[in-house]
C-alpha cells in the first residue's frame, strides 16, 4: 500500500500537513472527505534505500511472530500483510512492510518480495520463507523463525551485557588515570623537586606525569591514528582473517567466542535443516551467520568432504574454531537416522551453554578489573606517601 505525504484543508480554509497510507488517490480523497477535508496537494513517499533501514533482530523477530499468528489464524497472506501496515509502527517498518505487501498483492511470492527490499531482510529468513512456500508450512516456519531471532537476540544481549560493565570500568580507569597524571601528581611532585634520591616508582610516575602533561597533544593524535589505521586494516580480508583466527586463541575469551560461534551456526544450520534444504545449502547458507571470518573461510573444504561423501560429524570435527561436541552430537544423529532432532536439541544446548559462558566470563572480568584499578591507585600512593614520609623524618632530623 502506497504511502502519501499531503496537505489538505477544511471548510475554513485550515491547512493540515500529514502522511498516511491509501490504495489510491481516490481513497485517499474518500478518507479526508470524511474528516470534513479536501485534498489540496500529495505527493508518494519515494521507497528508496534512503529511507529504508535494515531491520534489527527484535523487529524480524517480532515480524515473523506475527506473521505467523495471523497465518495460523487462517488469515491470508495478502490481508495479514495489510494488517501489520496498520499496526502502530515505526514509520520505516511501515515502508517497509507497504513495499512488501504491494508486491504481494501483485502476485510475488513473499521470500521474493523480502529479497527485493536489497538487504533490508536478513538473508537466513529469505530461505526459509521460500522453504515454508515450497513445503506449504509458511505459518509453522515463521514462528520458527520468530523463536529463532528471539533466542539470538537474548544471546546479543547477554554477551554485550557481558562486555559493558567491563568497558565502564575501563573507561573510569582512563579517566582516572588523566585526572592523576595531568592533575594530582604535578602539584606533589613540586614538593620534591629540591629532594635527592627519589624512590623508583615515584621516579617513574613523575616521568609518566611530565611525559603526559608536555605531549598531550601528541598522544592524542597517536591514539586517534591508531583508530583510524585499525579501521583502515579492517577493511581488509587478510587482516580479518588474522584478527578473527587470534580471537579463538585467546585465554578465556577464546573459549567463550567458540562457543558463541557454535551456538550461531548450529541454530541456523538447525533451521534451514528442518525446513527441507539439502546439507549442503544449509552448510553454505549458515557461513554467513557464524560472524567470524576464519571459520567460514573453512567452509570450502567442508563442503568439498560433505559433497564427496565424507560423514557431516567427521568434516565438522575439522573445522578450527567449533566446539568439538557440537561433531560429536551431529555424529549420533547420523547414526540414529535423527540428525534434525539432535541438531535442534544441539542449538538449543549450545545457546545455553553460550550464555552460561558469557555469565562466568562477566563474573571473572569484573573482579580482575577491580584489582587492577586497586593496584594503580595503591601505586600513585605508594609514590606520593614514601617521597612525604621521608621528608617528614628529614624535618624531624633537622635537616629542612
Amino acid at each position: 500500500m502506497p504511502t502519501y505525504k499531503y496537505v489538505a484543508a477544511n471548510a475554513s480554509g485550515k491547512r493540515v500537513n500529514s502522511q498516511a497510507d491509501f490504495a489510491s488517490i481516490q481513497d485517499m480523497t474518500l478518507e479526508l472527505k470524511k474528516d470534513g477535508l479536501f485534498l489540496v496537494s500529495y505527493e508518494e513517499v519515494a521507497m528508496g534505500k534512503g529511507s529504508m533501514k535494515k531491520l534489527k533482530t527484535p523487529e524480524v523477530a517480532d515480524y515473523c511472530r506475527q506473521l505467523g499468528t495471523l497465518l495460523q489464524s487462517g488469515v491470508s497472506l495478502a490481508r495479514a500483510m495489510n494488517i501489520l501496515i496498520e499496526r502502530d509502527i515505526k514509520p520505516y517498518l511501515k515502508v517497509t512492510y507497504a513495499r512488501v505487501s504491494q508486491l504481494v498483492q501483485s502476485g510475488v511470492a513473499l521470500s521474493d518480495a523480502m529479497e527485493a527490499q536489497k538487504g533490508i531482510f536478513p538473508d537466513l529468513l529469505i530461505y526459509m520463507i521460500r522453504a515454508g512456500e515450497s513445503n506449504g508450512q509458511l505459518d509453522s516456519t515463521c514462528m520458527r523463525m520468530a523463536e529463532h531471532f528471539d533466542k539470538q537476540h537474548r544471546l546479543k544481549g547477554k554477551v554485550k551485557s557481558a562486555t559493558t560493565y567491563p568497558i565502564i570500568l575501563i573507561c573510569l580507569l582512563l579517566v582516572v588515570g588523566v585526572v592523576i597524571f595531568a592533575f594530582v601528581l604535578p602539584k606533589f611532585f613540586t614538593l620534591f623537586a629540591g629532594m635527592g634520591d627519589l624512590p623508583f616508582i615515584t621516579k617513574l610516575l613523575l616521568d609518566l606525569s611530565n611525559g603526559f602533561v608536555n605531549n598531550w597533544v601528541s598522544i592524542i593524535i597517536i591514539i586517534f591514528g591508531l583508530i583510524f589505521l585499525f579501521t583502515v586494516l579492517k577493511q581488509s580480508y587478510k587482516f580479518t582473517l588474522a584478527l578473527d583466527r587470534m580471537k579463538l586463541s585467546l585465554p578465556i575469551v577464546g573459549k567463550l567466542l567458540k562457543i558463541i560461534y557454535t551456538a550461531r551456526f548450529a541454530r541456523t544450520f538447525s533451521s534451514l535443516y528442518a525446513s527441507g534444504l539439502t546439507i549442503l545449502n544449509a552448510i553454505e547458507k549458515s557461513r554467513g551467520t557464524i560472524g567470524n571470518i576464519y571459520i567460514a573461510s573453512q567452509f570450502d573444504a567442508l563442503l568439498r568432504d560433505v559433497s564427496s561423501g565424507r560423514p557431516l560429524a567427521k568434516s565438522i570435527s575439522m573445522i578450527n574454531g567449533f566446539d568439538k561436541k557440537l561433531a560429536s552430537t551431529i555424529a549420533i544423529g547420523e547414526e540414529t537416522g535423527q540428525l534434525e532432532q539432535m541438531l535442534l536439541s544441539t542449538a538449543d544446548a549450545f545457546d545455553f551453554e553460550a550464555e552460561e559462558a558469557t555469565g562466568r566470563l562477566t563474573a571473572f572480568i569484573e573482579p580482575v578489573m577491580i584489582v587492577v584499578i586497586a593496584v594503580v591507585v595503591c601505586l600513585v600512593m605508594v609514590a606520593v606517601m614514601v617521597p612525604l614520609f621521608g621528608m617528614y623524618d628529614r624535618i624531624g632530623q633537622g635537616y629542612l
